[in-house]
């Protein structure tokens, strides 16, 4: 772990990048931050990678030209690296830019110019913008916006809008809601975290793209459902918090209510027990042989 790096008090962002083994796409994410018009600080959290980003990473560092923080740990999964890169940012606002992300030029100039006129807002937890997606051949995959500018629930943007999102968070928020860490688990789906932010703060929405991002082959969002099964603590805890706080009959529910009596069946727990646990006890029954159908086929595209 490096030292502190040695910050103007002007400074409102960090930047925060986990990593593991993504020294081959780091250096673009780093040429996007030397571009962008504002002081910032980049934390980087290396979750034991076994390539070149040590090294990497210090020779940007002396380079000087933006504050990188360094800091290494064992490979202990993206959320614990957040919560470390959360403890130690000293900044008033924290994005998360994932190493197969980069930053759209400018576009966090115009971010804080925003936040400027909305910082005073106590009940605000922070921005988003979109997180424009790029298929293989680099151009750009058009998305759903979010529809106007402005402020809203967090909890409604998280549930209702279906695109990705960049989400720059007041640090002092983030460090009252740290990611539970379970033994043996490395993932958890961050809109556990995020939706009980949601219950007591709202959200200011920038209708502009923040980031552009490629999904790895090896990247969590790729393999989500995988993730979600070999982390099933963890994942269940998400499903079954949002099963309780969105309670309408949707399809959106019926399938996190599958995925939580999937994953409660990984955990070893009885069926009969699971089912008492979700809002619509009948239901949740009858969806019995759907989850093991679920879990089945994630099992079988796991081992190709």
């Amino acid at each position: 772990m490096n030292g502190p790096c040695h910050c103007s008090d002007r400074m409102t962002l960090s930047v925060f990048t986990p990593t593991y083994n993504r020294a081959h796409l780091l250096p673009r994410l780093y040429r996007s931050l030397l571009k962008q018009e504002v002081p910032l600080v980049w934390i980087v959290v290396d979750d034991g990678s076994e390539d070149e980003t040590p090294e990497l990473v210090a020779r940007w560092r002396q380079e000087h030209l933006i504050p990188i923080r360094y800091l290494r740990q064992e490979n202990s999964g993206k959320m614990a690296a957040h919560n470390v890169g959360v403890r130690v940012c000293d900044t008033e606002l924290f994005l998360c830019v994932d190493s197969d992300d980069c930053l759209v030029e400018g576009s966090l100039a115009n971010a804080l110019a925003v936040w400027k006129s909305c910082r005073d807002r106590t009940h605000i937890c922070g921005m988003a913008g979109h997180r424009q997606m790029i298929n293989p051949s680099g151009s750009l995959i058009p998305h759903k916006r979010f529809g106007s500018a402005g402020e809203v629930s967090l909890s409604d943007l998280l549930y209702g809008y279906r695109g990705e999102t960049a989400l720059f968070f007041r640090t002092d928020i983030l460090r009252e809601y740290p990611f539970p860490i379970y033994a043996g688990e490395k993932y958890i789906p961050e809109d556990y975290i995020y939706n009980r932010i949601g219950d007591r703060y709202g959200i200011v929405v920038l209708e502009e793209d923040i980031m552009y991002c490629r999904y790895e082959q090896d990247g969590y969002t790729r393999n989500w459902h995988s993730h979600l099964v070999e982390n099933p603590r963890g994942s269940a805890l998400c499903f079954h918090d949002r099963i309780w706080r969105h309670r309408r009959l949707t399809p959106r529910h019926i399938a996190d209510t599958v995925r939580y009596l999937a994953l409660e069946r990984v955990r070893g727990i009885r069926a009969c027990t699971a089912v008492r646990t979700t809002p619509y006890p009948l239901l949740s029954r009858i969806l019995l042989p759907v989850a093991a159908g679920w879990l089945f086929m994630i099992k079988r595209c796991c081992r190709k």
